[in-house]
């Protein structure tokens, strides 16, 4: 995991740079959030950059003057705790994860009142960042990201895990161009349920509709793919797709998704399968998503076609005419197996053109009623041929078989019974063609009666009374599937109105919370007020204390000074051990001036005699390098002790520094060897770089370890500093600096060594072991 860093003094609620966390030193800020804070840090045990993610909730936690972090009230003890237990569960189930394409997970740990997860440190940037750069991502780019992203995520989700924050910012590229996935946020979703609080949980565009409603039982691996299919848009096209909760009140509003198919806009720019695939990934509900990345990899590599994603049903009225109706999907249903029905299947356009297929795979009840509607036409039809033969033979009229026969007939009825005609069917009408032509035959060997001219007009008063029900049935069937239309439609409404109220309430909540919250922040930042208000007071008491204490000390010295001026310096020349520690003080003497050195390499004194009073200044450094400055005093009484204090210098304000003469080196002077030849080979404390030096006059050229290491520098006492090229391989070398300081004997460099590889002012100490 990795960023751009921060100074963690700009951030009041955050720990402070160089702070410890058990081993792990705070360097500065990766990221912060409503949730908590990602520090980069130094691990001092393995001398190496990682990730620590803090978890410290700003809606209802705050850190105290001792770094503790405290929920902000009493009544939020409860919810702190439990995301705490969650935030440490979730870095538990990561820390089983070895995958290199999803953030490794080291450790974790309580500490300060809350959990800590500490995380693989990684150089590079993340994708939200090249995409505001208007970098572009051609389909290779494009699948070499997503692809291994997908095999690292599937493993997380086959152990009932999912990501939950899934977005370009959350996709890091490292510099060898592999991604890797970062910042889970299981716990963060879990506590946003028990607070009802959602904006801070979700990114909008990359978010999906059941993110927003906190519906956690509706929520799985679907969730985590509708976020990739987003962040592929924002790749392709620069920006995020149409943020879910506006889709969903588009829909409310005009039952319309206003979400526009990538198919659609980038065909050609792209492989359509891989478009598909994302459109796919992108749909409204969560059942009509791919519901695992084993089901949307196939499609998304052109090995499978997406199936259908709004499921339309074609009836068919006439062989001129097709109605289309679509079918609502109840969120709850599971995606199924499109049917014949079923004529879209995304991306492609609706087509509208009727076909005999279409028609065939018409609802069973459907077919069943306008079989029984075939049946009573026939029926209606045989009655007029026997009945009226006659008339029509006369008359020259042709039959209502004759114009089914010939297609003559157009009427709504016969063009919906035709496509249904069945073989049996069939028979029936061939019966009736048959009677025809007998009563046609009886009909033209008898002569005109009058009684035949009262059968046709019974016939055809019969005919118009057969026409007019039929058509009565037509009419009833067809407002009996307009009112079920209605009542579907109805019932969607009241479901998506149901939703919407759901939706107001939560956010009215959410709304109401918000105000509780800032309410009690602005009582704690009042109390925090008032408190930093009496620190100051206490701070300007004291400080006028002291200052009142140093002018009465300045004004004792001035009397001491000037009683001891007309006394002469007294003799302290000698070696004096310490009563405590481990600084022995070797000091020279000429006249009234006093010279020497302390303990440790490069640490020396300086100061003025004043009858028995030594008063001086210093430089000195516990390591040998890094020497700070400070001042002191002593007092050398008969025995020869020194009795005095010193201040700075890395010591509190006047430390007790007492010592006493050791009388066997009473004029030692410091070793004047110091700073003799350095050629040699010198074996370091840790590690493996073994460095073999040599000095020409003041330069000085080495070689460190690994093949083309090397180093040069130039030395100016007992300090030298340096400049290197190091690779631990052996190859892709990187350059560094450094410092070394030189021991009395001179056979112990102590330093430190920056770059090439190694953390800013890494300790670096070795021993000469050859002398050249």
């Amino acid at each position: 995991m990795s960023g751009n860093s921060m100074d963690p003094e700009r951030h009041f609620n955050a720990l402070k740079q160089n702070e410890m966390l058990h081993w792990y030193e705070i360097k500065s800020i990766l990221g912060q959030g409503g949730f908590g804070i990602t520090y980069l840090a130094r691990d001092t045990n393995l001398d190496q950059m990682v990730a620590i993610k803090e978890y410290l909730p700003t809606e209802f936690s705050t850190r105290d003057v001792e770094n503790t972090v405290q929920p902000i009230s009493q009544n939020h003890t409860q919810i702190f705790d439990w995301g705490k237990k969650r935030f440490l569960d979730e870095a538990k189930t990561l820390a089983q994860f070895r995958h290199p394409n999803v953030v490794r997970v080291s450790s974790f740990f309580e500490n300060n009142n809350t959990g800590y997860m500490v995380m693989d440190y990684e150089e590079g940037t993340d994708l939200s960042v090249l995409i505001k750069a208007g970098e572009k991502f051609n389909e290779e780019r494009l699948l070499g990201i997503l692809l291994p992203i997908l095999d690292g995520l599937e493993q997380i989700h086959s152990q009932g895990f999912i990501h939950r924050d899934i977005k370009p910012a959350n996709i890091f590229l490292r510099n060898d161009g592999s991604p890797v996935l970062i910042d889970f946020g299981s716990a963060r979703q879990s506590v946003g349920g028990q607070t009802r609080t959602m904006t801070s949980l979700v990114t909008p565009g990359y978010a999906p509709f059941e993110q927003y409603h906190d519906a956690e039982g509706k929520q799985g691996p679907w969730t985590d793919i509708y976020s990739l299919g987003a962040s592929c848009c924002a790749l392709i096209t620069g920006k995020p797709p149409t943020d879910a909760l506006k889709r969903s009140m588009a829909k409310l509003d005009h039952g319309t998704d206003i979400y526009v198919d990538l198919v659609d806009l980038y065909e050609g720019k792209y492989s359509q399968h891989v478009l598909r695939a994302i459109d796919y990934a992108l749909e409204f509900r969560e059942s009509d998503r791919p519901q695992s990345i084993k089901d949307w990899r196939p499609i998304l590599l052109g090995e499978v076609a997406a199936p259908a994603a709004e499921p339309v049903t074609q009836i068919n009225t006439s062989p001129s005419a097709a109605t289309q109706i679509v079918t609502p999907i109840d969120s709850q249903t599971a995606p199924t197996a499109p049917t014949v029905s079923e004529s879209r299947t995304r991306p492609e356009p609706v087509k509208i053109t009727p076909t005999p297929e279409a028609a065939e795979a018409a609802p069973a009840a459907e077919k069943k009623g306008t079989t029984n509607l075939l049946l009573i036409a026939v029926a209606v039809l045989l009655l007029v041929v026997i009945g009226g033969g006659v008339f029509i033979m006369q008359s020259g009229a042709p039959t209502p078989v004759e114009q089914a026969q010939n297609g003559t007939n157009t009427s709504p009825e016969q063009t919906l019974i035709q496509p249904e005609t069945q073989p049996e069917d069939e028979l029936t009408v061939a019966n009736v063609q048959q009677s025809t032509d007998t009563q046609t035959s009886e009909t033209t060997e008898e002569p005109e009666t009058p009684a035949t001219s009262q059968e046709q007009t019974e016939d055809v008063t019969q005919k118009a009374a057969a026409e007019e029900e039929a058509n009565k049935l037509a009419e009833a069937k067809r407002l009996q599937e307009e009112q079920a239309n209605q009542a579907a439609l109805k019932k969607e409404q009241e479901r998506i109105a149901a939703e919407k109220k759901k939706l107001a309430e939560e956010q009215a909540q959410l709304a109401a919370a918000k105000k509780k919250q800032a309410e009690e922040q602005a009582q704690l930042a009042a109390a925090k007020k008032k408190q930093a208000e009496e620190e100051a007071k206490k701070q300007e008491a004291a400080r006028l204390a002291k200052l009142k204490a140093e002018e009465e000390k300045k004004a004792q010295e001035a009397a001491a000074a000037k009683q001891q001026a007309s006394k002469k310096p007294a003799d302290f020349r000698g070696t004096y051990i310490p009563d405590e520690g481990f600084e022995a003080v070797v000091l020279n003497q000429n006249g009234d001036v006093v010279r020497g050195t302390i303990g440790t390499e490069g640490s020396t004194l300086e100061g003025k005699v004043v009858g028995n009073k030594l008063t001086f200044s210093f430089l000195y450094s516990l390591t040998g390098y890094g020497h700070k400055p400070g001042t002191g005093e002593f007092t050398l009484d008969s025995s020869g002790r020194l009795s005095g204090f010193r201040s700075e210098g890395g010591f509190d304000y006047n430390t007790p520094w007492n010592l006493t003469r050791n009388s066997s080196a009473k004029t030692k002077s410091a070793d004047s060897s110091l700073f003799k030849n350095l050629s040699g080979t010198y074996k370091p404390d840790e590690g493996f770089e073994y460095l073999v030096l040599k000095q020409t006059g003041n330069k000085i050229k080495g070689e460190i370890g690994t093949e083309g290491s090397t180093l040069s520098g130039e030395r100016n006492g007992n300090v030298i500093t340096f400049k290197m090229q190091y690779s631990k391989t052996g190859y892709g070398h990187k350059p560094g600096f450094g410092e070394f300081s030189i021991s009395a004997d001179g056979k112990r460099l102590t330093g430190k060594r920056s770059k090439a590889g190694f953390a800013d002012n890494s300790p670096w100490n070795l021993t000469r072991i050859i002398e050249n």
